[in-house]
């Protein structure tokens, strides 16, 4: 077996249990800056306020359950990590 397809392999085994438990996956945070004082980063992304209103009464920093629907754009994969990217089709706020 090939690097990448024992990666993919590991990969989509683990996405598979999480979708038939419907949990969410933690995302795994970037790490950058000086070995001493490492800042962490999430992936963000950018939505406008005609797409979800009811951020106007959110708060910055409290956290808030969105379910988004998406098309897979592009992946990348090496023998270390994959990337992909998405475009974002629908957004819905969920109470």
């Amino acid at each position: 077996m090939k690097p990448n397809e024992e990666f993919y392999k590991k990969s989509f085994s683990k996405t598979a249990k999480n979708k038939k438990n419907g949990m969410l996956k933690n995302v795994t945070p970037e790490t950058y800056g000086v070995k001493e004082m490492p800042k962490k980063y999430y992936p963000t992304f950018t939505l406008k306020i005609d797409d979800i209103p009811e951020a106007k009464k959110w708060e910055v920093g409290k956290t808030y359950k969105i379910q988004l629907e998406v098309k897979q754009h592009s992946m990348q994969m090496d023998e270390h990590e994959g990337r992909v990217t998405f475009e974002v089709h629908k957004v819905k706020v969920i109470a």
